[in-house]
């Protein structure tokens, strides 16, 4: 489980969070809880990468 959590999270680039990986996870057939890739991902020590997107002022 801990394994394909970080295959997850390193194929992101490191930007998947809990919910994301949770979808991932569900979509391969695996059965956990959000709660749980979270606490594993904690006990990791992945946490997401905030992407931020820069936008040019609109206002002048």
């Amino acid at each position: 489980m801990a394994e394909e959590i970080e295959k997850i999270y390193r194929r992101s680039g490191g930007t998947y969070g809990s919910p994301r990986i949770f979808i991932e996870l569900v979509r391969a057939g695996w059965r956990i809880s959000v709660n749980t890739v979270a606490q594993l991902m904690v006990e990791l020590g992945l946490v997401a990468r905030v992407v931020r997107r820069y936008h040019r002022d609109q206002h002048g």
